[in-house]
């Protein structure tokens, strides 16, 4: 079980604004280490403080801000699969399409018709 300080509690507000950050183009394909790394808290009391105050995991919570941008820009932009693909660092566009479908039920094409 991993020891939540005190603290952390009181720096929820402190927390909160850095994580509103993640959800700019620019940090849209940080990894978990690269948020806990810029973070300035361990891994496990950062891990902690999701759980605690998002209800879920770093992972998740990232997954959820890329697909919610990855629709946006099916949605609002002419990018093409493969630029909006490139663009959040996938080398395979059917890798790219398969996560996405799994995430959302619709394959990239099929969602940016519906929407």
């Amino acid at each position: 079980m991993c020891f939540i300080p005190r603290t952390l509690s009181v720096k929820v507000n402190t927390i909160r604004p850095r994580y509103s950050r993640l959800h700019s183009p620019e940090y849209i394909t940080l990894s978990a280490n690269d948020i806990y790394n810029l973070s300035g808290y361990s891994a496990p009391v950062l891990i902690n403080a999701f759980k605690r105050y998002l209800n879920r995991s770093v992972v998740s919570y990232m997954k959820e801000i890329r697909t919610d941008y990855v629709k946006r820009l099916l949605s609002t932009t002419n990018l093409t699969i493969f630029e909006i693909s490139y663009k959040l660092g996938y080398s395979y566009i059917s890798h790219f399409s398969k996560l996405f479908k799994q995430e959302v039920g619709l394959t990239p094409s099929e969602y940016r018709e519906r929407h």
